[in-house]
């Protein structure tokens, strides 16, 4: 009995020691698909990697994002990085799971990742991503804003050509209200997704008079012009 508990202690003693070293590399399984951990450092419980969003273009986020769990008063996660405005928390409370809120800044043309159309733009210029404190799974929707600053893109000669905002409201069915902030180019539009719901958008785009002739080679890229308006629908990839 005695040599059975002797066995027993010394593999808990080599499980334990073994998480406790486990590498920052395994964080990997619970990433969504889109997301890629480069390069880690450290352990699963407290490491660094570049974050690498896998779509048809991947782009690496411009600085890499550190982690460390804390166990008092309760298990939370803190990710930080330069990129982010301050920490994030994921924090869990009995069964709820939440995620502060922040606010993530980074280049532009990571919006290639988004969309074959968005690639062939070469879109340059700022991104921000904010979200407010939120519950993981809850049914009260989240409001999520996206701006682009300082806006630019390969096909025109014109920068910046504005600064733009979508706001999404995730829930069962996300839907998304893209609008201009300010800008010689104007760009509105709506669409939505969700689990059952493959990614849909329609937009239009147009110029203010004085800036039509520069603008005409990007509204005809964009859609069908009709008025002095061009016409863009984005679609899931089949």
């Amino acid at each position: 009995m005695t040599r059975i508990l002797l066995i027993l202690m010394a593999a808990l003693t080599f499980a334990g020691g073994f998480l406790v070293a486990a590498p920052a590399s395994w964080l990997q399984v619970f990433m969504p698909a889109f997301l890629q951990l480069n390069v880690s450092e450290g352990t699963l419980w407290k490491g660094s990697s570049q974050l690498i969003v896998t779509t048809q273009h991947p782009q690496a986020l411009p600085s890499r994002i550190q982690w460390q769990w804390n166990w008092t008063p309760w298990p939370q996660l803190q990710i930080t990085s330069n990129d982010l405005a301050q920490p994030v928390l994921l924090s869990l409370r009995g069964t709820r799971l939440s995620l502060s809120q922040s606010r993530l800044q980074l280049p532009a043309s990571l919006l290639s990742s988004a969309h074959p159309l968005l690639a062939s733009l070469q879109p340059q210029g700022s991104l921000s991503i904010s979200w407010p404190t939120f519950y993981v799974g809850a049914s009260t929707p989240v409001d999520l804003n996206v701006r682009w600053q300082d806006a630019s893109v390969a096909v025109a000669s014109l920068r910046p050509l504005g600064s733009y905002a979508l706001d999404l409201q995730l829930a069962d069915s996300t839907t998304l209200q893209l609008r201009t902030e300010q800008g010689p180019l104007q760009l509105s539009g709506q669409g939505s997704f969700g689990p059952k719901l493959p990614f849909s958008f329609k937009g239009e785009a147009s110029s203010s008079p004085e800036y039509t002739a520069a603008l005409q080679p990007l509204l005809h890229l964009l859609g069908p012009v009709q008025n002095g308006r061009a016409s863009f629908s984005l679609q899931a990839a089949p």
